[in-house]
């Protein structure tokens, strides 16, 4: 969904670091936009971690999936260290 909205704003997603000035004059171009949802929004569309809502939509899909299919589910918590990471 962001990034359908950041389309339709003509914004790429950004998805490296960016610093408090890049934030503030994206935000401000998001409010400018004159939507009342976007400008509420418009600080979380500025600047988000990418990995965290990756992981939390995955884990969303597959609890539905389950729940569809009467099979229990426990998703781990948010920011658990994946298999990735426990081999760094």
């Amino acid at each position: 969904m962001v990034g359908s909205i950041m389309r339709e704003l003509g914004y790429a997603i950004y998805l490296g670091a960016m610093d408090s000035d890049q934030v503030q004059q994206r935000t401000e171009a998001i409010a400018a936009s004159g939507d009342p949802i976007l400008t509420a929004t418009a600080p979380y569309l500025a600047d988000s971690d990418h990995d965290a809502e990756f992981q939390y939509g995955l884990e969303l899909m597959i609890a539905g999936l389950a729940a569809k299919i009467g099979v229990p589910y426990e998703a781990p918590p948010l920011n658990a260290p994946t298999e990735e990471s426990r081999d760094r």
